[in-house]
């Protein structure tokens, strides 16, 4: 069957990786995703972040991940 719900990958980056800025350097680029420290109380997940796929796969989101690639190894 074909799921009515959304769908979403968990992430986990090096450590040297922050993702708070990152979301700022990702929003400039159109890119959307949510820093792991949103989803605690305690001072966790930093190198982690949330993006969602609940729309249909396009050569332009291909396009936005290799971006975002490119922005976690700019630091």
């Amino acid at each position: 069957t074909q799921p009515q719900g959304g769908l979403a990958l968990w992430i986990e980056l090096p450590e040297l990786v922050n993702t708070l800025p990152l979301y700022a350097k990702a929003r400039e680029s159109g890119i959307v995703l949510t820093p792991g420290r949103l989803f605690t109380a305690q001072d966790r997940y930093h190198n982690f972040l949330r993006m969602s796929f609940v729309h249909p796969w396009t050569s332009p989101r291909v396009d936005a991940l290799k971006r975002l690639g490119q922005l976690i190894q700019e630091k």
